[in-house]
């Protein structure tokens, strides 16, 4: 059995580290997991494939993990380990069905009146989704959205979208809890995406 120090992922969960393009990547999460960050393992649509993750990720780390769900997510509460802290929710609409005593719930936001939904929700906490995300987005950048969310919120807001070394600081700088990485880490050598490959030359 692996036991999950909760305490720790609340500490050092300034940087999340997502797995990107809405689908599982257990590596990334679990590599971010042992760097002290907080991995997000995306559940994607495929039941078998969002399984097979969390039994990858469970055994591989002691620190507690997060899970982001959308709309079209095959898994329930019920199928969720013990592992898991943090439950990201890709739609405010979504925060009733998976509010549970076992984890906090965090809404991606992408504008104030979403924000509203989701505290009216019962959040415990927000990522503002800025238009520099992938996917589903608003048309406000991230660090404008961040602002107008905290100005809304005492609860911790974390900013997704152009995040870089020193935007990261920036954000923090700007009263953020901290930031959200995603399609970056389809660079790192756990990512399960193939190398880019040379163009090949025309004749």
């Amino acid at each position: 059995m692996v036991v999950v120090d909760q305490s720790r992922s609340r500490e050092h969960d300034m940087i999340w580290v997502e797995s990107p393009f809405g689908e599982p990547a257990p590596r990334v999460v679990v590599a971010a997991a042992r760097a002290g960050a907080l991995g997000v393992l995306d559940l994607g649509a495929c039941s078998a494939r969002a399984r097979e993750s969390l039994a990858m990720v469970t055994p591989r780390t002691t620190s507690a993990v997060g899970v982001r769900v959308s709309g079209r997510c095959p898994l329930g509460p019920g199928d969720l380990p013990d592992i898991v802290g943090t439950v990201v929710v890709a739609d405010p609409a979504l925060v009733p069905a998976w509010r549970n005593e076992r984890w906090r719930v965090v809404a991606e936001v992408r504008s104030v009146d979403e924000s509203r939904a989701a505290l009216a929700a019962g959040v415990d906490g927000l990522v503002a989704r800025g238009a520099e995300s992938g996917g589903r987005v608003g048309t406000t950048g991230a660090y404008v959205l961040v602002q107008q969310v905290l100005a809304a919120t005492d609860l911790p807001v974390w900013v997704q979208g152009g995040i870089g070394r020193h935007t990261a600081a920036a954000a923090i700088a700007g009263g953020s809890a901290g930031v959200v990485v995603d399609a970056q880490t389809a660079l790192l050598r756990e990512s399960s995406y193939p190398a880019p490959q040379p163009p090949v030359p025309t004749l």
